[in-house]
């Protein structure tokens, strides 16, 4: 052996070392990249491997051998006959994660608070990738992330997991669909016979479908978990009618214009709204925007409390700025402020 070799071994290729370490190794990455695949019998593992396996009881062994050994490193196998033959099956294998990886994991999880729809397979998800982490990536994985990167919902949507499965296969497939839906102020849901559905959005801390209704001739959106889920119920809600909807229709643009103080927009102003110009006055900006949601448009604005000020809109808008304004005074001039309600 020549000075400074670290091994042994003769100096063959790989493949022609079946019974050296570098031939295990070698013979057990490609079993688990055969069995990654797709359940596999000992005929079909031979078919793929014949160099590693022979059609013999010695081949049967080693090849049992072999799936011992891909356990004992931590992958999950499964195991069933099927007409008197035995298939095995990789189903979870130990993820070799960089610490970056890991961090990137704590943000997807961060991502996904209590209350999101999306948060229990994702929670099981990250557990099963999660498992194998060395100890030092488990004290990573455990500490709490200093940044927040999501909102949770005001409410618990988890119940509303199997809706939102429902709603995303009719999306996909443009079917129209017809539901009952729990509006505000109404005692009994009200049914919408013809929707054409097109997304899931998150606005305000809920989540709403986004549905054009041809009742309504406009976009609407309804919230979650106000959307009656009973599909085998005796008035069946949420039904996929079997009509598809041709295009989609967008809900059209409020353009309006309001004011805001400098210090709010020396950086930019913020893309709350799609932004059309900035005018710069002494102390304020003028800011001409546009946004299809009016409910949106103005809690925004009231957001910036004394702040803001709605200048021009569609009357529609302003009318129902202003009555939003002297709802909230006869509320507020109600309060006795009086010292101990004297």
């Amino acid at each position: 052996m020549a000075s400074g070799t670290l091994s042994s071994e003769p100096d063959l290729p790989l493949a022609n070392l079946p019974d050296t370490v570098y031939g295990v190794v070698r013979r057990l990455i490609g079993l688990r990249a055969v069995l990654h695949h797709a359940p596999q019998s000992f005929a079909q593992i031979r078919a793929a491997l014949p160099d590693d396996y022979p059609a013999n009881p010695t081949g049967q062994r080693k090849l049992l051998r072999d799936i011992e050994a891909l356990s004992a490193l931590g992958f999950t196998l499964e195991q069933h006959r099927r007409a008197g033959v035995t298939y095995w099956h990789i189903r979870l294998g130990p993820p070799l994660l960089s610490d970056q990886d890991v961090q990137a994991l704590r943000y997807i999880r961060a991502a996904f608070p209590d209350g999101s729809p999306y948060t229990p397979p994702v929670a099981q998800l990250l557990e099963a990738i999660t498992a194998q982490l060395t100890p030092a990536q488990q004290r990573v994985w455990q500490r709490p992330l200093a940044v927040q990167l999501a909102v949770a919902p005001v409410q618990d949507y988890q119940h509303t997991a199997d809706l939102l499965q429902w709603l995303e296969q009719v999306i996909h497939d443009r079917h129209q669909i017809s539901l009952r839906y729990h509006a505000r102020q109404r005692e009994r849901p009200i049914w919408h016979p013809r929707l054409d559905p097109y997304q899931i959005v998150y606005r305000d801390e809920q989540f709403f479908l986004e549905a054009y209704s041809y009742a309504s001739n406009r976009v609407l959106q309804f919230r979650l978990d106000r959307i009656v889920y009973d599909p085998h119920g005796e008035e069946p809600s949420p039904m996929r009618l079997p009509s598809l909807y041709q295009g989609k229709r967008s809900a059209p643009e409020i353009i309006f214009r309001y004011q805001l103080a400098a210090s709010f927009t020396r950086e930019g102003v913020s893309a709350r709204f799609t932004i059309h110009d900035v005018e710069e006055r002494e102390g304020v900006s003028i800011i001409t925007a546009s946004h299809p949601n009016e409910l949106h448009i103005i809690r925004t604005l009231l957001a910036y409390g004394e702040h803001a000020r709605l200048l021009d809109g569609p009357p529609q808008l302003l009318s129902r700025f202003r009555a939003t304004i002297q709802a909230m005074y006869g509320q507020y001039s109600k309060v006795d402020t009086t010292p101990d309600g004297q």
